[in-house]
């Protein structure tokens, strides 16, 4: 999370060393988010086998064929649409872009400490699906400008955007970063917004956003999950034969799935930024060096980089760049500090929303105090460097800070709230404790768990009861009790420290972990149910019918058009769960069809030696039962497989559904419905279809 605010001509003229304290950090909460969400292959409602990923090679599951020399993985940048697309052919207005060390170099770090357990290289794991998701959230910190365009990456092909600009989201007062010098300069914008790729996202659907900047938003994860399950065009590419068109077309299909996958993990990233405090409570951070032109002390992003410390264990270089140089002016020694717990001794429960933005707030529903969105619990729940109880007494340096009730003010009623603890430092002198710190500890409201801090076993040193640092005296504060208070030791009674900026990432990291797990589970929830219809038939074709096969092994009929099936029937439901949302009790709410649209896709590995007499067709041999006879695989052309290499589809024309009548369900699996029979119209049939699946896709 690279935040800092700095005028252009520095931007040029000062060397800037430090950056991406958390890619890291981001990294590893996004893999911990997988493991524990429906694209791992041991969850009970695993997405893996639905898409087809489990026959997919672990390590390149989307490695092209026709384009691996130039691009063998990568992704595309797509320029939004002035209308969702639909159509192969609006798909193809797009840069192609290439994996890079910036994510690789973190995988590696991850491996060597130990964090991507059963992975022997980098090279095994940066290609794999879930490295396509944490590269999603390792890339969202791109920043491409001027200086802050680092790292060996590709630089946005469409503008230079300066993305940590719209990693902010204040929900008490509903706003973006509200710099005067950053956003004047570089632009700011909700990250909701952002992240949806909608503006007015908090009470509906919002309104497609055109003209934005972020092409790897929820839209666009949503638009290139489309493609990847429907991409194939109607037309061959001019210039290219049939089979290659389709090689062409699947290889797309593949770069699809890994821009939907890195599209998923940037919108993630932008969720847990949410659990960082800063972000929440409107307080812009950067590298030291941002303090020549702005207001941020240079320690300001000490809790990034003391976070990023937790996880590596690589002390940062003691210079002017580090913000830990400046935070207290102590030297850190990495044997006394606590490695990250993402977990616990229990897992944070994985909430359930109905729609994406209510993972980020639930503003439009909810009181204040009642909020369920991880920005809600972040933003109500701590102070930060700007916003310390002083500060938000006064509302210095943020106006609008006055807003923010919780934490309580340790002062008046609020001192009730806090329990004041005496901490012994490593400082000493003549064998007794030379420096002492006072830390203030409040439990912090969480109305979707609002036991777990206690059950965690992370404030164990705290009492076990729920309570953390929320501030500390700073030292100035603590003698002010010997002398005449004076306006200096007033505003300058509380700060931050270590123990304070554990206990935030302590707490806050789990919730990240289970919030981006609910998001990644909310995407894929859809599930469509078929089954044969009452005849146990999908398709019929007469065989008998008159047509040849060409050279690149496609039958034909005599007006050249693909011989093969050209409609299938088939019983469909809606199978997706029910919601019920986190928080306080709630009917489960039915996940119903309402209308749309609905596409069958056939997707199959041809049959390369087949023959209008049937001749080229595997041959299972006889055998008592229950024995089985072995397949004798056919032989059309020496040293050439009979299975295709790489899948192609036949995508049926749209099939409008206007209510949930024509798509039941919705309510699970073990719902009521009755599945309603369908006729898919094929656009491409097809015929000799190897490992055949059919699949339906809605938008």
């Amino acid at each position: 999370m690279r935040r800092l605010g700095l005028s252009c001509f520095l931007l040029f003229a000062v060397p800037t060393v430090v950056f991406g304290y958390e890619i890291g950090t981001h990294a590893l909460v996004t893999k911990t988010a997988l493991d524990a969400s429906v694209l791992s292959p041991s969850h009970t409602r695993s997405i893996v086998p639905v898409l087809g990923f489990n026959r997919l090679d672990i390590n390149t599951p989307f490695k092209a064929l026709r384009m691996s020399e130039q691009f063998p993985v990568a992704y595309y940048d797509n320029e939004p649409r002035p209308v969702i697309p639909l159509t192969s052919e609006e798909a193809p207005n797009f840069f192609v872009r290439r994996m890079q060390n910036e994510e690789g170099n973190i995988f590696e770090r991850l491996r060597a400490g130990n964090y991507l357990s059963g992975t022997p290289s980098r090279v095994d794991f940066e290609q794999r699906i879930e490295a396509w998701v944490m590269r999603g959230a390792i890339r969202e910190d791109d920043n491409d400008v001027g200086a802050y365009s680092i790292g060996d990456r590709d630089d946005d092909p469409w503008s230079a955007v300066f993305r940590a600009g719209r990693h902010f989201y204040d929900p008490r007062n509903e706003r973006a970063l509200d710099s005067l010098l950053t956003c004047s300069i570089f632009g700011c914008v909700r990250a909701i917004d952002w992240a949806m790729g909608r503006t007015g996202s908090l009470t509906g659907a919002g309104t497609l956003d055109t003209n934005r900047e972020n092409h790897f938003s929820w839209q666009d994860a949503r638009d290139n999950y489309w493609w990847a399950l429907t991409y194939n065009l109607i037309d061959d590419i001019p210039g290219a034969s049939h089979g290659l068109t389709g090689q062409i077309e699947s290889d797309g299909r593949k770069r699809r799935f890994a821009t939907m996958l890195k599209s998923v993990g940037q919108v993630i990233h932008l969720l847990q930024d949410m659990a960082q405090p800063q972000h929440a409570r409107n307080d812009s951070h950067g590298p030291p060096v941002a303090s020549l032109v702005s207001s941020d002390p240079p320690s300001d992003a000490a809790f990034e980089a003391y976070t990023e410390l937790r996880l590596f264990g690589d002390v940062p270089d003691d210079d002017y760049y580090s913000p830990l140089v400046h935070f207290d002016g102590s030297p850190i020694n990495v044997l006394d500090v606590p490695r990250l717990n993402l977990r616990g001794n229990v897992p944070y429960p994985v909430p359930s929303f109905t729609t994406p933005v209510k993972f980020f707030t639930t503003r439009e529903f909810d009181a204040v105090g009642s909020r369920r969105g991880l920005a809600d619990v972040t933003n109500r729940g701590f102070f930060t460097a700007s916003t310390l109880p002083v500060n938000v007494a006064t509302g210095k340096p943020d106006l609008l800070a006055v807003q923010y009730a919780d934490p309580p003010l340790p002062a008046g009623t609020g001192s009730s709230f806090y329990e004041i603890v005496n901490v012994s430092t490593e400082l000493y002198f003549q064998s007794q404790s030379y420096l002492r710190q006072v830390l203030l500890l409040g439990a912090m409201p969480d109305v979707i768990a609002p036991n777990w801090n206690a059950q965690s076993g992370l404030f164990a040193e705290y009492g076990n009861v729920g309570r953390m640092p929320l501030v500390a005296a700073s030292q100035l504060g603590i003698a002010s009790a010997l002398v005449p208070p004076t306006p200096t030791t007033e505003n300058s009674k509380f700060t931050m420290s270590y123990e304070v900026f554990t206990a935030q990432a302590d707490a806050m990291l789990p919730r990240a972990v289970a919030y981006s797990t609910g998001l990644i589970d909310y995407f894929f929830r859809g599930r469509l149910e078929i089954t044969p219809n009452d005849q146990r038939v999908f398709a019929v074709l007469n065989q008998g019918e008159p047509h040849t096969v060409d050279a690149e092994g496609y039958p034909r009929k005599p007006d050249n058009s693909i011989f093969g099936f050209e409609k299938i029937r088939l019983k469909v439901r809606n199978v997706t769960d029910a919601i019920v949302e986190s928080g306080p009790a709630t009917a489960a709410i039915p996940q119903t069809s309402g209308g749309g649209t609905m596409v069958a896709v056939a997707r199959y590995h041809r049959n390369a030696c087949y023959q209008p007499d049937m001749s080229g067709e595997r041959v299972r041999g006889y055998a008592t039962p229950p024995a089985l006879g072995a397949i004798t695989e056919p032989t059309c052309t020496e040293g050439v497989p009979s299975r295709t290499n790489y899948p192609e589809i036949s995508v049926s024309a749209l099939v409008t559904i206007s209510s949930a009548a024509e798509l039941p369900g919705g309510e699970g699996v073990a719902g009521p419905a009755v599945p309603i029979d369908h006729v898919a119209h094929l656009q491409a049939n097809f015929l000799e279809a190897e490992d055949a699946v059919v699949r339906l896709a809605r938008i």
